[in-house]
């Protein structure tokens, strides 16, 4: 796929696409679950500096302020499950805070959207590296391990698009087609200012 080819496309259905230019452009850093918990957490994660869960948490919320009680005080979200597992997985002398980002951004987008029972899921949250975990067709990432291309088309995808899509900032294209996913295409994804081609086709996405 070249880059200086693609068209922007979105297209929900098979009709006529919507230029990416609609969408709202939303600062990455006020992304927002739909509906943040009212509970006072009963825990603080960063209460050690010095402690794992506390420099991911404070590399999180640098990013997504909002997140933070909701990472807290939900255990069932997707925010909630990639964060315990980042948790687990990260090596902080080898992973940069950019690639602590995305991949706390693909393991939320592989809780929300059902990973476990994709037909291929090759690699997703093992300890490898990210660029590596499976993507159709075209490599994913640029020579500098940043996310590029995110393909996972007619892959058994089921559930809605979560907003730390937007957290991959250098996406080119992002091809969701031909799965069972629902809801609205998220308004953070108007950030991304490099994306050149959103394909939704048979999906029921509704914009």
């Amino acid at each position: 796929i070249s880059p200086t080819t693609l068209l922007p496309t979105v297209s929900p259905t098979t009709s006529a696409p919507t230029p990416l230019g609609s969408l709202s452009p939303t600062s990455v850093a006020s992304l927002s679950p739909s509906s943040l918990p009212s509970i006072v957490p009963t825990h603080q994660a960063s209460g050690s500096p010095t402690s794992r869960e506390g420099v991911v948490f404070d590399i999180i919320v640098s990013v997504s302020p909002a997140i933070e009680d909701y990472l807290l005080s939900n255990e069932k979200t997707p925010q909630h499950e990639a964060f315990s597992w980042l948790v687990e997985t990260v090596r902080f002398g080898e992973h940069s805070r950019d690639r602590i980002v995305q991949r706390y951004a693909l393991a939320v987008i592989f809780f929300a959207l059902d990973g476990p029972n994709w037909e291929r899921n090759t690699k997703w949250l093992d300890d490898s590296d990210e660029c590596f975990w499976y993507n159709k067709g075209v490599p994913s990432c640029s020579a500098k391990g940043v996310f590029v291309y995110f393909d996972i088309s007619s892959n058994n995808l089921s559930g809605s698009i979560p907003d730390e899509l937007a957290l991959l900032t250098g996406l080119l294209e992002i091809n969701l087609s031909g799965n069972s996913v629902t809801g609205r295409i998220p308004p953070a994804l108007g950030s991304l200012k490099k994306l050149q081609h959103l394909e939704l086709a048979d999906t029921m996405i509704t914009d």
